[in-house]
């Protein structure tokens, strides 16, 4: 809730010489947040997930075979 609802936006980040990433980022208008990640995972995340489709039921349909591949090879387990 805020200004503008269901909106996040990103105010910064940080990279650290070991490769931790901070994000500094906010969201409604009404509230800062820090995500903690590394260079490693950022890239595994950019060259691993698939393309959004934009629609809804087909995100769902994605997430959902996604979540059955993980389960394959034990992720989530």
């Amino acid at each position: 809730m805020g200004d503008v609802s269901n909106v996040v936006f990103c105010n910064g980040v940080v990279a650290r010489e070991n490769g931790e990433v901070l994000i500094y980022y906010a969201s409604s208008d009404t509230r800062c947040h820090v995500a903690r990640t590394t260079v490693e995972r950022l890239v595994d995340y950019v060259m691993n997930t698939p393309e959004d489709p934009l629609r809804s039921h087909e995100c769902v349909l994605q997430r959902q075979a996604l979540i059955t591949k993980n389960l394959g090879i034990g992720i989530g387990t």
